[in-house]
């Protein structure tokens, strides 16, 4: 199966990345599996690692236009 691993680093709780791109995922309807989570005290620490699913996932405007909206 086709496969693009994301990782997402900082912030993401407190800022509230971590929903923002999970709910982002579900809306376009895509496949994914959370590979890694880790929530630490310090910032730098917290980091999530999941990979998209499916023939969509690897089709290049799909993955730029979800990276592009999880900056926003």
């Amino acid at each position: 199966m086709a496969q693009t691993v994301v990782q997402i680093s900082g912030h993401i709780i407190d800022s509230l990345i971590l929903p923002k791109v999970l709910d982002l995922i579900i809306s376009l309807r895509a496949e994914f599996e959370i590979l890694d989570i880790q929530i630490g005290h310090r910032f730098e620490l917290q980091r999530l690692l999941f990979h998209l699913l499916g023939q969509r996932a690897m089709l290049s405007d799909f993955r730029k236009d979800i990276v592009q909206q999880i900056r926003t």
